[in-house]
């Protein structure tokens, strides 16, 4: 009788996810930003071969941003088991004499990871609709955390998977956006430069550094966090005035947003309210709150291209001056982190640790020893990558450009793995700390360039202190 009851709780565990697999809904959104100065539309009906294509807009002026959603739900339950897709389509979009094709296909019964395929073409010439979806590879094209772009003859189309089901698209008047393929640290650096040189600029790169830093962490998060988070860094740096933009550039973006908030919030809710009244009134199963996240994000996409045009223009002059290799190398001097012996790693504490960021010298520690751990600069001078950087921070391994780091690497250190995962997990804490301390001193450096706007300063000030 055991048996039995074991094999039927197994069974019956099966068939549920079977159904899940086959029958719940998968989503895809493609929010696109028209970069370019010309309009954006619709060419025809979507092709929907499973699921459905919903568009939010026909057109596209430039400087909006709209979003093309696949879904399962939809569409017909026979159509998805006849095509074998949650959803599978396309759509074709005319920019001047361009055409740009967008596609996305998911299988039933497997998961996003592994079967999700999302691919874009920009051409001069349009081969149908009908051909461009049947011509898509059936291999993984890969998705989360994956970077695409596509060239046409004027324009070039470019593509973030921030997530297994959202995709970032701009297309763009050549190539452009290299202020948002910068990593974190180079762009707190950018950032520290443009304090230096091109003040007015610092609050447009605290912005999009902003913007992307919550993308990434956001990905797991309820909608009542996302829709606080989103709607912070919009009161923050877009309807305060911070980043100057004008109130028509926005328009169309703006006043969606400003619907669906009053939808989920009320219509009394016009400022910036804290974090228990979101959790107070929004409830986090609604659809009506999806929709506003996805407003505040489109919101936020429109601006970014703003803010981004105008860093670029920044980018450019440091590339006529000769200054932009160094700009982008002297984000990558990794501060002193690495303890001189072994035994300096299992014994750091808390407390020393602290010490260190705030500023102090951490107990034990030489005068020596600061002076020699400095950086780890090479000695041809070039700095390593991102994950070579957080090796760096125990002198192992090589730097980039295949040179060899200034302090040797102690034998103990490459003997010992557990040792060694000890000072690179003190390295990022180290580098998250001098990042957190270096945004928020250029944040009331931001701050204090708008005093002269109590109510914009006040609203950026805000924004610091997001996590």
């Amino acid at each position: 009788m055991h048996v039995i009851e074991s094999a039927f709780r197994v069974a019956k565990r099966t068939c549920q996810r079977a159904c899940t697999n086959t029958f719940e809904n998968r989503v895809l959104s493609v929010r696109l930003t028209n970069g370019t100065n010309k309009t954006l539309q619709l060419r025809g009906k979507p092709l929907m071969r499973a699921g459905a294509v919903a568009l939010s807009f026909d057109t596209l002026d430039p400087g909006e941003a709209g979003t093309i959603r696949f879904s399962s739900q939809e569409g017909s339950i026979l159509d998805n088991a006849a095509s074998g897709c949650h959803h599978a389509g396309a759509v074709e979009l005319e920019l001047g004499e361009e055409h740009l094709f967008i596609g996305a296909t998911c299988p039933l019964g497997q998961s996003w990871k592994k079967n999700s395929r999302f691919v874009f073409e920009l051409g001069s010439e349009s081969h149908g609709l009908g051909n461009f979806y049947w011509r898509m590879p059936q291999e993984f094209m890969g998705m989360n955390g994956t970077l695409g772009s596509s060239k046409g003859k004027d324009f070039v189309a470019r593509a973030f998977a921030s997530s297994v089901n959202e995709v970032d698209m701009v297309v763009l008047e050549g190539d452009g956006g290299e202020f948002e393929d910068l990593d974190s640290l180079q762009q707190i650096q950018f950032a520290e430069t443009c304090q230096e040189h091109r003040p007015d600029c610092v609050v447009h790169a605290l912005f999009v550094a902003d913007c992307a830093a919550v993308a990434a962490g956001l990905v797991e998060a309820s909608p009542v966090d996302k829709a606080f988070v989103l709607d912070r860094l919009i009161f923050g740096f877009v309807t305060s005035g911070a980043l100057g933009l004008a109130a028509e550039a926005l328009r169309m973006n703006s006043e969606l947003w400003q619907r669906k908030r009053e939808r989920t919030l009320g219509s009394s809710a016009k400022g910036c309210l804290s974090y228990a009244e979101y959790r107070e009134k929004l409830d986090a199963a609604s659809e009506e709150l999806e929709e506003h996240v996805e407003a505040s994000t489109l919101l936020l996409r429109a601006a970014i291209f703003r803010s981004s045009s105008i860093l670029q223009g920044v980018i450019n002059f440091f590339k006529a001056e000769g200054c932009w290799g160094s700009v982008i190398q002297q984000a990558q001097i990794v501060t002193r982190v690495r303890p001189r012996t072994s035994s300096a790693v299992v014994q750091a504490t808390s407390d020393d640790l602290m010490q260190e960021h705030l500023g102090g010298k951490p107990s034990g520690d030489q005068e020596s020893d600061d002076r020699e751990e400095t950086s780890s600069v090479t000695e041809q001078g070039e700095k390593p990558g991102v994950f070579a950087r957080l090796l760096a921070c125990s002198a192992c391994g090589s730097g980039g450009g295949g040179t060899k780091p200034r302090v040797t690497q102690p034998s103990t250190l490459a003997d010992d793995p557990e040792i060694l995962l000890k000072v690179l997990v003190r390295g990022c804490i180290h580098n998250s700390a001098d990042y957190v301390l270096r945004r928020t001193a250029l944040y009331e450096h931001a701050a204090k360039s708008l005093d002269r706007l109590p109510d914009t300063s006040q609203a950026l000030r805000l924004c610091a202190a997001l996590p």
